[in-house]
């Protein structure tokens, strides 16, 4: 019994792994053919919604341009020139925070 099962295995042990190994190779490529696919199809949607949206941009600042008068474009721009550093806030920059620090004899990271 033991020769018999001996000699099946010997005879048909390469012939089913080489079987075993292309089936995995087979559902790979299918598997990362079909991500692939779905990739793309994702970066369409993706890319067509970005284009709406852009387009819809586009037709909104168009429409506040021409409903703003010359008199309130002249006003916003002078209040954007009047905020000073706009990002930091409240018109302290990076170097006036360490500038304060310095004359008050507090410590270096102030």
């Amino acid at each position: 019994m033991h020769q018999q099962q001996s000699a099946f295995y010997k005879t048909f042990s390469r012939p089913v792994a080489k079987c075993a190994l292309l089936a995995v190779l087979v559902y790979q490529l299918a598997y990362f053919g079909w991500t692939k696919l779905e990739a793309d199809e994702v970066m369409e949607e993706r890319n067509a919604e970005i284009t709406k949206l852009e387009a819809q941009v586009m037709s909104l600042q168009a429409t506040t341009r021409e409903a703003q008068t010359p008199a309130a474009a002249a006003a916003a721009a002078a209040a954007a020139a009047a905020s000073g550093s706009g990002i930091t806030g409240e018109g302290q920059g990076v170097e006036g925070g360490k500038e304060e620090g310095k004359g008050k004899g507090g410590s270096w990271w102030r």
